[in-house]
């Protein structure tokens, strides 16, 4: 199997790599949330906003499921 890949040509070319963003990548923050304090505070409170919510929805549903079984 090794020789017959080592058997066909190849033209000799440069291989040019190019960033691509592909998609369902997560995209960068804009530079203006990093350079101004009030937007990066505003971002993270808003993702640990979120993260509770999420958090304690959760557990409000594994706690009802758990009265609700026993």
């Amino acid at each position: 199997m090794g020789d017959l890949f080592s058997r066909i040509p190849f033209a000799e070319r440069e291989i040019i790599s190019i960033p691509t963003t592909l998609p369902g990548t997560p995209t960068r923050l804009p530079a203006e949330y990093y350079n101004n304090v009030d937007m990066l505070t505003g971002v993270i409170l808003g993702v640990v906003i979120l993260s509770l919510i999420i958090v304690v929805g959760t557990l409000a549903i594994l706690l009802r499921d758990r009265r609700r079984f026993h």
